[in-house]
């Protein structure tokens, strides 16, 4: 049996009103991206060379992300600053660094430590350190009643003896 198609066909003056409107409405986003885009670049030019006080917010996830490297020390700072140098390599500066161990005073304080990226890496995800600068070193050394080291500094072999000068 044949099926009868009851359905109207379009108005033929609708269809032209419907596609101006969906090219206007194209033009109008193309018009924000583009506004998006030049506003972002124009940002960046204007923020190139200067230092950018990280927000509250992403200091705790990036002092839980230092602590986590070393387990038994805690990582803490000041302030943090990012920045883009002149030939578009992305540092993260932070100030005031302390490294603690639980109930003990801070064995080792920075007064800058400037951390600078690769821009291809930062951009795929992956901050891939290219160089570290540091300021401003405070290191404690405590010794025992043995005359024993309780912090040391780089490569020691716990297992021996000798403590370092």
């Amino acid at each position: 049996m044949d099926e009868i198609n009851t359905a109207k066909a379009p108005n033929p003056k609708i269809v032209p009103a419907l596609m101006a409107l969906w090219r206007t409405a194209m033009a109008m986003v193309g018009i924000v991206v583009m506004t998006v885009l030049i506003a972002l670049v124009l940002l960046i030019l204007a923020l190139k060379g200067q230092d950018v006080a990280l927000p509250q917010w992403a200091l705790d996830p990036l002092e839980a992300e230092l602590t986590a490297v070393q387990d038994d020390v805690t990582v803490s700072f000041e302030s943090a600053y990012v920045t883009v140098d002149d030939q578009w390599q992305p540092s993260i500066i932070l100030t005031g660094v302390s490294l603690n161990r639980a109930d003990e005073p801070s064995f080792l304080q920075l007064g800058r430590v400037d951390a600078a990226f690769s821009l291809s890496d930062a951009l795929l995800g992956t901050l891939a350190a290219t160089h570290i600068n540091v300021e401003g070193v405070f290191l404690t050394l405590l010794r025992d009643l043995d005359g024993k080291l309780r912090f040391q500094f780089g490569e020691f072999d716990t297992g021996s003896d000798a403590v370092p000068d």
